[in-house]
């Protein structure tokens, strides 16, 4: 009786311990496949939402969503709406300087300085503080009218969003410097 239960446990034995390597081996596989799969898809998503001047809104929807999915810690619905519309950046370089508040895109620099001259009249009491400059965009050939200089993307957006919510320009949003050349600023102000 003994020896025909040894050679159970040695026919068992044969079986269920290659069948156990092989269902461990084929679970590690099929989580590593998903883990590896989680990672392209956070690098695509992060790509998308960094380049938000060049993504469809309906991609940065999608990849907020992505990275939400694969975060251990969920976004709350304002920073998913925040990222997905740019006015939030995952970019761990956000709080860097070269930004600007845009309120203005003219055709010539006497056109900035006359539209100058015009917001400097009605300028809204919180944004006195800040003054006007003018850059030569490279791409475009036009002359943006900035407030306040060179800042972080957080400071642009809020800037820009007070100025147009405020109608006090009926278009500012926030821009990075892209090798924009300063003008010599006018001298009133």
């Amino acid at each position: 009786m003994l020896d025909v239960a040894e050679k159970i446990a040695k026919i068992i034995s044969l079986i269920i311990i290659p069948a156990g390597i092989w269902f461990l081996g084929a679970n590690y596989q099929s989580a590593d496949a998903r883990a590896h799969t989680a990672i392209e898809y956070v690098k695509l998503s992060t790509n998308i939402i960094n380049n938000e001047n060049e993504a469809d809104p309906q991609l940065m929807i999608w990849a907020t969503k992505i990275l939400n999915h694969y975060s251990v810690v969920k976004f709350d619905t304002k920073l998913q709406t925040a990222i997905a519309t740019g006015q939030a950046s995952i970019s761990p370089s956000t709080a860097s300087i070269g930004w600007f508040a845009v309120v203005g895109s003219l055709e010539t620099k006497n056109e900035a300085f006359e539209y100058i001259d015009k917001l400097r009249a009605s300028k809204p009491e919180p944004l006195k503080g800040y003054s006007f400059e003018v850059q030569k965009t490279k791409t475009s050939d036009l002359y943006a009218v900035t407030l306040g200089g060179k800042t972080s993307k957080a400071e642009a957006l809020k800037r820009a969003t007070f100025a147009h919510e405020n109608n006090w320009v009926s278009d500012a949003y926030a821009q990075k410097n892209k090798d924009w050349e300063s003008e010599i600023p006018n001298k009133n102000q």
